[in-house]
């Protein structure tokens, strides 16, 4: 799909604040940023995962889509190297890593971990796959080693991003205690 909007300055020109879309922004000082930049009806699950990894711990930012339907909340989509949300970018800016949650389409469970902190992205691989969920290797098309993608645009140059696919988001939506041991998981890599 392609974006109706080319960044955050055309999106909110015609998009309202608080109707369309919601932006969620919580600065705790942390080294650590958690970020949803898709969250409600634009990719479903993916703020109430990074909330829950964020946790008291990390910093946290969502841009969620209030649309009635994920059709119409597709629209809010800014692609990842392209997204400049002022709250966003001044959280991503003073942080010195950032962990991008998304979602895939797939019904089947599995997580892709990208982006370009090979170090944390290892961890967090070798993490989910010891508690049970299936990592496979990133298509270079959702892979997130685009230096702009807005997870490597932390003070470190290097972020973490999640593709989540449907069928894990909606599992771990409906079992509390498998969004725990998911989200300790990754938490416990930073």
């Amino acid at each position: 799909m392609k974006d109706t909007y080319r960044n955050f300055v055309e999106l909110h020109e015609i998009e309202k604040e608080g109707e369309d879309f919601r932006i969620e922004a919580r600065d705790i000082g942390s080294k650590v940023c958690v970020i949803s930049i898709h969250g409600g009806n634009i990719e479903v699950g993916t703020t109430e995962i990074a909330k829950q990894i964020a946790g008291e711990r990390f910093s946290f930012y969502s841009f969620s889509g209030l649309k009635k339907s994920e059709e119409e909340s597709e629209t809010l989509h800014i692609t990842s190297s392209n997204f400049d949300e002022p709250q966003c970018c001044d959280l991503v800016f003073k942080s010195e890593k950032v962990l991008s949650i998304h979602g895939k389409g797939e019904m089947e469970d599995f997580v892709m971990v990208g982006g370009l902190d090979n170090e944390s992205m290892n961890k967090v691989v070798d993490a989910l796959n010891d508690s049970g969920f299936r990592t496979p290797q990133s298509p270079e098309n959702v892979n997130g080693n685009s230096p702009m993608n807005i997870c490597n645009r932390c003070y470190s140059k290097k972020g973490v991003q999640l593709e989540i696919s449907r069928g894990l988001r909606n599992k771990l939506l409906s079992n509390e205690s498998e969004m725990l041991k998911f989200c300790n998981s990754i938490r416990n890599c930073f």
